[in-house]
């Protein structure tokens, strides 16, 4: 995806949520706040998003976003189970609507949005539904 597409969505985004009053708070390990940089890069940002938590250990991961060892052992970090406790501890403690989680693990770095990623696993999720 283009630059210009990916700065179009992200606004159009921003635009949904802030007409619903619709709020947006990450979790990042993989992207190091990439994602977070981009949302506040755009206009109109301050209005739904409330921040992020960049986790790139597994320590911090643990200390900061709560994410069980247990897990991190036996699932990894590169795993839709640890980017689900990511994005579910985002939401509780930003207290927003929704939550956007990325781990994973690559031998390339294209940008947030690359498909050429070794292992990437995003996870939103809502205060009621869950998307994977």
């Amino acid at each position: 995806m283009s630059t210009s597409k990916v700065d179009a969505t992200v606004a159009g985004i921003i635009a949904l949520m802030k007409k619903r009053g619709l709020t947006l708070a990450t979790a990042e390990s993989i992207t190091g706040g990439a994602l977070a940089g981009r949302i506040t890069d755009t206009k109109g940002a301050s209005a739904i998003f409330l921040g992020s938590i960049v986790s790139y250990s597994d320590a911090s991961k643990t200390k900061f976003l709560g994410v069980a060892k247990r897990v991190l052992t036996k699932s990894t970090a590169v795993s839709e189970v640890v980017a689900r406790q990511m994005a579910e501890a985002a939401r509780r403690e930003f207290g927003a609507d929704f939550a956007i989680a990325t781990t994973g693990g690559g031998r390339t770095w294209a940008g947030i949005w690359s498909k050429s990623w070794n292992g990437l696993y995003r996870y939103r999720i809502k205060k009621r539904d869950n998307y994977c």
